[in-house]
């Protein structure tokens, strides 16, 4: 919840993963572009939205893609039934389109037009060289507007390099960068 308050005004360029944060973000009104490499977690996502889209919000809070997820289910559910949020999104749902495509990919051919892009842990969480995420974040920075805000999933290394890369500042896991 605080990330996604965090994030500005506007449509939000992200990573699809299982969908939540795609479909936590139609809470607030923005057009999402929700892009994964994987065509199975893009279908599995879609099939979430299509879900709540249809009214069957019990069907949106169980399904689950594997079974080592079951953990993770009672947090997510507590998330999204929280103080009428389910309400919220489902009535903002179609605002988000899901295609199959990298990241990466998405942010090059749309220079320009996001107030946000929600990474999340693209990166993983293993050690690289400053310039395996310098080039990465240039590229996902130029999808944003000016005084966009990119998200990533709290890394050391972006941490140190951060004052180095024209980052106005450093909001625990989140990047926001002034071109």
């Amino acid at each position: 919840d605080a990330v996604l308050r965090v994030l500005g005004d506007g449509p939000t360029l992200a990573i699809t993963g299982a969908g939540d944060i795609s479909i936590a973000n139609s809470e607030f009104g923005r057009k999402t572009i929700s892009v994964d490499r994987s065509p199975i977690q893009t279908q599995y996502a879609q099939s979430r939205a299509d879900l709540l889209e249809a009214g069957d919000w019990k069907g949106f809070l169980t399904a689950s893609p594997f079974e080592e997820y079951e953990w993770a289910l009672d947090r997510r559910n507590a998330y999204f039934l929280e103080n009428g949020r389910l309400d919220r999104i489902a009535k903002n749902v179609g605002l988000i389109s899901f295609h199959v495509d990298d990241l990466f990919q998405a942010a090059r051919k749309n220079p320009n037009q996001f107030a946000n892009v929600y990474a999340s842990n693209v990166f993983g969480y293993s050690r690289m060289h400053p310039n395996f995420y310098s080039g990465r974040l240039d590229v996902l920075a130029n999808a944003l507007v000016p005084g966009g805000i990119l998200y990533v999933a709290d890394h050391e290394d972006m941490r140190l390099m951060a004052g180095r890369k024209g980052v106005k500042r450093f909001v625990p896991e989140s990047l926001q960068r002034d071109r």
